[in-house]
């Protein structure tokens, strides 16, 4: 374990899921970030202000802090999208 900010990283991470309405029912969702280390919203302040959909709701973008070379840059923040 480390200590960042206030509180205990513990191999929990926040992720970003998709998923299908239908008649008021939510279909099975997709993990944008499955099996990464990675959290989105970004901690610690991070809300859904760090999510967006498209207008003609087939795009979504994300923040996301993530490893390159192996090593976590804390200050490199990135925006990722996904076509639905």
């Amino acid at each position: 374990m480390m200590r960042q900010w206030d509180s205990w990283t513990n191999g929990s991470y926040s992720h970003v899921f998709v998923a299908q309405m239908n008649d008021g029912m939510v279909g099975n969702a997709v993990d944008l970030l499955k099996d990464e280390h990675y959290d989105s919203p970004l901690k610690p302040n991070g809300g859904d202000e760090e999510i967006s959909i498209s207008p003609d709701g087939k795009l979504i973008a994300y923040t996301c802090k993530n490893l390159v070379n192996g090593i976590m840059h804390l200050q490199l923040i990135q925006i990722f999208s996904y076509t639905m």
